[in-house]
């Protein structure tokens, strides 16, 4: 359901917006004062969308006993490197949090790793519950990688080597069924999974060791999927247009890309933008391979 994504992103932004604001908080304040701050923050941003989740989407549909529903084939799986997309990003969140409160490294990693899972996981309950979907296992297994795959590295090597990240171009498909693809250019890139791109992205100086490699300097390797209209198929979808009926396939791609946190830079502000904007790939030339051919992308989006 596309508008999980957009209560995943709220959060997401409200925790980093929580988090900012508790960072310039006077560094002479005492631990349980920056943890109660963090912690407050963070809850009161879950709850609200959570409050708002029930009151835009599901109190408008019948309830019955919890129940899973199997959605792994939907659209490629593009839905599901979302969700690892968002738990990967509110675990970095509440890590960050738990570490300003000055709790020990390690800690803050199970904790914060812990806590995006199940809070992410936690609007499976409101899908089980619904009679229009159910609880999705392989979402929580997408929560769990995203999580999993943050926490591992904190843990392994005290570092991000390894980044998922996300890239955007426009598409026509959304014309042809805007109510699910996207009504303007805003809700398309929520929305649009043909047009959305999800990289993991691996810096080349930690991987190969060489010290004179540039530190910005990442190798990338992108999943995305085309000429998707519905969950499962294109067929018996009706619209005012008349739909070109095409087979889905799955594209993908190499490039390279930089983290930005890795560009030395002294202006705290310009810091701070670096690492907000370090979730979106940069644009570079990218080789693709979808049906059974490869070619070159000058610049890919």
């Amino acid at each position: 359901m596309k508008l999980k994504s957009i209560i995943y992103i709220v959060v997401f932004f409200t925790l980093c917006y929580s988090n900012n604001i508790a960072i310039s908080q006077n560094d002479t304040l005492l631990n349980k004062k920056r943890l109660y701050i963090f912690s407050g923050a963070t809850t009161t941003a879950y709850t609200g969308s959570m409050l708002m989740l029930n009151e835009l989407w599901y109190k408008n549909y019948l309830h019955s006993s919890f129940h899973l529903f199997d959605d792994r084939k939907e659209w490629l799986q593009m839905d599901k490197l979302g969700h690892s997309f968002s738990a990967y990003y509110l675990s970095s969140a509440l890590i960050s949090g738990f570490e300003w409160s000055k709790m020990n490294h390690n800690k803050s990693v199970l904790y914060g790793s812990g806590i995006a899972f199940i809070a992410m996981s936690g609007i499976e309950i409101f899908d089980g519950f619904s009679s229009k979907w159910g609880a999705s296992l392989t979402d929580l297994t997408a929560n769990f990688s995203g999580s999993l795959l943050y926490a591992s590295q904190e843990i392994l090597f005290k570092k991000q080597i390894c980044r998922i990240k996300f890239s955007y171009h426009p598409t026509n498909w959304p014309k042809y069924r805007p109510d699910a693809l996207g009504e303007n250019n805003f809700q398309s890139i929520i929305k649009d999974y043909n047009g959305q791109t999800y990289w993991l992205s691996c810096n080349l100086k930690s991987i190969t060791g060489i010290k004179k490699m540039p530190g910005w300097l990442n190798i990338a390797v992108g999943y995305s999927g085309e000429n998707m209209l519905g969950g499962i198929d294109n067929y018996g979808i009706t619209t005012e247009t008349i739909i070109p009926i095409s087979d889905r396939y799955r594209q993908y791609y190499l490039s390279l890309d930089a983290d930005l946190t890795q560009i030395k830079v002294k202006s705290k502000l310009l810091k701070s933008v670096f690492k907000a904007f370090n979730c979106l790939k940069i644009p570079f030339p990218a080789l693709v391979f979808e049906k059974n051919n490869f070619r070159m992308k000058s610049i890919y989006f």
